[in-house]
């Protein structure tokens, strides 16, 4: 019975992660490329850039976390150079 439970929690999350949804990936400046390439366990998912396209949602989640991950670095770079100006902010 438990065996059966935890198969059909394995098989839900599974579901949610490879569910379908949409990523919109902007180029960023100085970047030539058409598109990124995200690599989850081993697989290839090349990802136009400025295209809204549908992917599975764990690699939603890791370009959304890659663009995170830009953004807090691109803030530190800022705040070093001394203009402590958040990205986004006019």
């Amino acid at each position: 019975m438990a065996a059966a439970k935890n198969n059909n929690h394995v098989s839900k999350v599974q579901e949610f992660y490879n569910e379908k949804v949409p990523v919109f990936i902007r180029r960023p400046e100085g970047v030539k490329d058409n598109s990124c390439t995200i690599t989850l366990n081993g697989r290839n998912y090349q990802i136009l850039y400025n295209t809204e396209v549908m992917v599975p949602r764990c690699v939603a989640l890791i370009a959304e976390e890659s663009e995170r991950n830009e953004r807090i670095a691109e803030e530190n770079v800022q705040r070093l150079m001394g203009t402590d100006k958040r990205l986004g902010e006019v």
